[in-house]
């Protein structure tokens, strides 16, 4: 018993004295300290067409909060777009200005503009949609 005891330790010392020598066998997996960190754990600056849009939905947001639930949805959005008036002239302003630096040629910059004004244009259906929406979710909440 004592000499196949002897003789498992040896095989174990010499396969590990093997293994060791051995280089390891490439991992199937990314260590966590190999991951570069992503834009989630850090942001980039916030760019002022970021911040003015912000801005804009943040004054859409506290407006539609605000607004008379007796007036019609159409002169609710039109008072609140008339109301956050300067926010969305700056959004405007700086999609303008993204659109002049951009390295692009004069039909894309024309394009881009033209992009720019439809969806602009949209921006009040929109607001009139959400509208509806947070009424009609306050009109069922209160049921």
């Amino acid at each position: 018993m004592f000499v196949r005891l002897g003789l498992f330790a040896l095989v174990l010392s010499s396969a590990s004295a093997a293994l060791a020598q051995q280089s390891p066998p490439p991992a199937l997996y990314t260590r966590a300290r190999d991951i570069e960190p992503t834009s989630i754990w850090q942001p980039g600056a916030v760019t002022p067409i970021e911040r003015a849009r912000y801005a804009f939905g943040q004054c859409i947001d506290r407006g539609v909060r605000g607004l008379d639930a007796a007036l019609p949805v159409e002169a609710a959005a039109s008072s609140l777009m008339n109301v956050c008036a300067a926010q969305l002239h700056a959004v405007q302003q700086e999609a303008l200005r993204v659109i002049a630096d951009a390295h692009w040629s004069e039909a894309r910059k024309d394009r881009a503009r033209a992009e720019l004004q439809a969806r602009l244009d949209g921006v009040e259906p929109r607001v009139a949609a959400r509208i509806s929406q947070v009424r009609l979710r306050t009109a069922s909440a209160s049921r």
